[in-house]
């Protein structure tokens, strides 16, 4: 057989795909670093969100010095900080430190 009788084939015939590989079974590992960060958010914002959500409703923010002081320099100041509609916009924002620390500790096992 000489060249010119052998048959040509187009050449997308003779395209070789890589074949995938098959899936891993195991899951790769979450970095160290990442776990620790998010372990850190959780218990900073727990503590956050429970000091917030108390605080304002404590002996400690009656006798704080802002308040204690407040009169003298700026009355206002006194009046505002002893308002039960800023003590509870604190103590709303406790309770969004608390949702974020559950929110984090649901995902955490992503």
């Amino acid at each position: 057989m000489d060249a010119s009788s052998q048959r040509k084939v187009p050449s997308h015939y003779c395209t070789i795909e890589p074949v995938a590989s098959p899936a891993s079974t195991t899951a790769p590992r979450p970095n160290w670093r990442l776990q620790l960060a998010r372990a850190v958010v959780i218990v900073v914002a727990i503590e956050v969100g429970l000091l917030l959500v108390t605080l304002p409703w404590t002996r400690l923010w009656d006798h704080s010095l802002w308040i204690a002081d407040a009169p003298a320099a700026y009355p206002w100041l006194g009046n505002l900080l002893r308002s039960d509609y800023l003590r509870g916009g604190v103590s709303g924002l406790g309770f969004m430190n608390l949702w974020i620390a559950a929110r984090e500790i649901t995902g955490f096992h992503r």
